[in-house]
């Protein structure tokens, strides 16, 4: 396979999801980092798309389908969770400041533009995670270890 001028851009044009499926990653104990499935399956319940399902909702009415199929951020808040050794149980407020940024930030070309959505996800940061995890001390569910009147 040519890769052209830019052998190092090939990460680029995966997904996390297709990488966990290329990877033989347990996918099915993944589901809960998934998206949201009601609009694509009618289920309250969190899945991950497997590969290549966006295409089947190209042309449809824009109803946010497409980011039904998209869970990079969440894999990629996961995977950062892990490497700060941080719980999972955090993920819910460092993802509603991700989440947040991830809308009023990502620019997709068109309303089936995939790879502009993941691609959006590859550019977060372990220090913009750790400002979310910071904002969850301020406003979430952490709290300092030690005595209530040494926190200022």
């Amino acid at each position: 396979m040519d890769v052209g001028p830019e052998p190092e851009r090939i990460g680029s044009m995966f997904s996390m999801t297709e990488l966990l499926y290329l990877g033989g990653a347990p996918v099915n104990d993944l589901q809960s980092w998934g998206m949201a499935a009601h609009a694509t399956l009618g289920c309250i319940c969190s899945r991950l798309a497997p590969p290549g399902e966006w295409r089947m909702l190209l042309g449809r009415p824009q109803l946010g389908l497409m980011a039904t199929v998209v869970p990079d951020l969440h894999l990629q808040v996961a995977i950062l969770l892990r490497e700060l050794q941080l719980p999972a149980a955090i993920a819910r407020s460092v993802l509603t400041a991700a989440v947040q940024d991830f809308i009023d930030e990502a620019r997709p070309t068109d309303a089936n533009d995939w790879i502009g959505l993941v691609r959006a996800t590859q550019t977060l940061s372990r220090e913009r995670v750790e400002d979310y995890v910071a904002g969850a001390t301020a406003y979430g569910p952490l709290v300092p270890d030690g005595p209530a009147d040494t926190v200022r």
